[in-house]
């Protein structure tokens, strides 16, 4: 019964895991594409997005990035 329970948490988080993996993706891709960032050198948010995602990608593309 545990193991049912287990494969179905695992099935559920996988789909997740692909929009989190992508969505960094997307981020990084941007701040090595944008001309100007605000904030934090391009760097610091590349890490940033890499260690505290998705919520540091959240706040590059909201305060980081230029428009």
């Amino acid at each position: 019964m545990v193991m049912v329970a287990q494969g179905t948490m695992l099935a559920a988080l996988i789909p997740l895991l692909v929009v989190v993996v992508g969505f960094d993706i997307y981020c990084l891709e941007d701040i090595a594409r944008t001309d100007q960032v605000y904030y934090l050198p391009r760097w610091a948010w590349a890490l940033l997005c890499l260690v505290v995602c998705p919520w540091a990608g959240m706040v590059y593309l909201t305060m980081g990035r230029s428009h």
